[in-house]
């Protein structure tokens, strides 16, 4: 229980910092984190967590299925071997959405008007905004006989209409390019 619970308080503490970090990212910004004293090319088998982060309530969301397979095509194709008991690492998910408004300041110059005496080139700003959607999906790997977080993968991006049309390429982009820095 103590990892889950180190593994949520980790995503929030990601999610605010990473959203924070990729307010003007024009595509997926991509960070990996791996323990260093991991030897990764020991690792031969991959399950994952009994819960997910991306689970819901009631059990497996649509999301969790589409990451889980997306994951487990990447593992394969780096020569690991999924099992449903005593794998050597457990993978986990988390993702989140932070709606907000994105705002611009665009300096508008105010000209003199007849019988009003406004400044000639006093400044003023204008701020339009834009709403958008913020949105990060990051990759826990487990080493289950230590209990331990040995690499993390985190994509943050605006979610596109586009993207949300589509989840399945989404997430097969996703966890593509995360998984381009595994260790593996």
């Amino acid at each position: 229980m103590a990892l889950k619970s180190y593994l949520g308080i980790l995503a929030v503490a990601t999610l605010m910092l990473s959203t924070a970090l990729a307010g003007c990212a024009s595509g997926p910004e991509l960070r990996v984190s791996a323990d260093p004293g991991t030897d990764f090319s020991a690792l031969r088998t991959f399950g994952f967590m009994q819960e997910l982060g991306t689970d819901g309530p009631g059990g497996r969301t649509m999301l969790s299925a589409r990451l889980s397979a997306a994951t487990t095509r990447e593992l394969e194709a780096r020569g690991l071997r999924f099992v449903s008991g005593n794998p050597d690492v457990l993978v986990n998910f988390f993702a989140g959405i932070q709606s907000g408004i994105q705002m611009t300041n665009m300096p508008i110059l105010v000209m003199p008007v007849e019988n009003y005496g406004a400044w000639t080139g006093y400044r003023a700003t204008f701020a339009p905004g834009e709403r958008i959607n913020e949105g990060t999906l990051g990759v826990h790997i487990v080493d289950r006989r230590r209990n331990r977080l040995i690499w993390e993968g985190i994509a943050n991006d605006r979610v596109t209409e586009a993207m949300t049309e589509n989840p399945d390429e989404t997430v097969n982009k996703l966890i593509a390019n995360i998984f381009a820095e595994f260790p593996l």
